[in-house]
């Protein structure tokens, strides 16, 4: 029937500790008196405490090492009797390694904390957090083109657009595969296509996407022998 405890709940070591309520018992317990034991102490440690559905968002590349931290559906795991804590995450930022893409990339954070009752008495372990990077995208646009009839076609061109974080064409290799059904002797109008395709293009942190453009073929000159006249 003993009662052993401490004077508050609190972590600490050496902590004096108070017996109450041992008795005597036999056939001779009326012989004596118990003085209940005193002088006695222990230790309480921290409880262990983490967190669960802590996140990373996934982003699209952006050449930063920004890793976005999302706590929204984040609880914890080991909070013992009465004890209420709060997360606070207003400060948490998180980082990668570096800023290329991949899947389950490792991500460092800090300034992540909790309040509330018992907050002191925790042993806290961050999780493990990764995240993904997903490429950029580079739209590969034709340019339009128009030009008379009967005159060679020019050559196609493409325009790039998309780069972040400063980086331009240079990060690119290959080139586009560009094609058209207007031929030299095409007749006149606007329903030509100027067809993209990626072909041999390749760049780090980055997909492509084709956009195809139109081709027109416009009037040409025209001569006219009139009176020996010639009118353009």
């Amino acid at each position: 029937g003993a009662t052993v405890v401490f004077a508050d709940a609190d972590v600490g070591t050496g902590k004096t500790v108070t017996v109450t309520g041992s008795i005597l018992a036999g056939a001779t317990a009326g012989n004596y008196t118990l003085t209940q034991p005193s002088g006695l102490s222990a230790d309480i440690t921290p409880a262990d405490l983490s967190l669960t559905g802590a996140a990373v968002t996934s982003k699209v590349y952006d050449a930063t090492t920004t890793a976005p931290l999302d706590f929204s559906a984040a609880t914890f795991v080991g909070v013992q009797g009465s004890d209420a804590l709060t997360l606070d995450s207003s400060a948490a930022s998180g980082t990668y390694a570096d800023a290329g893409i991949g899947t389950a990339k490792p991500v460092t954070y800090s300034g992540l904390s909790f309040t509330g009752t018992g907050a002191a008495n925790y042993d806290f372990t961050a999780p493990t957090l990764t995240g993904d990077i997903t490429p950029a995208v580079i739209t590969v646009s034709a340019n339009n083109v128009a030009r008379p009839f009967g005159d060679p076609n020019p050559t196609l061109v493409a325009t790039y657009t998309g780069f972040v974080g400063g980086e331009d064409d240079s990060v690119i290799t290959g080139a586009p595969v560009l094609t058209t059904d207007a031929l030299r002797t095409s007749p006149i109008g606007t329903d030509y296509i100027i067809t993209v395709q990626v072909g041999t293009l390749a760049a780090a942190n980055y997909t492509f996407t084709p956009v195809d453009a139109t081709f027109e073929v416009e009037p040409g000159f025209h001569f006219a022998d009139t009176d020996r006249d010639n009118t353009i």
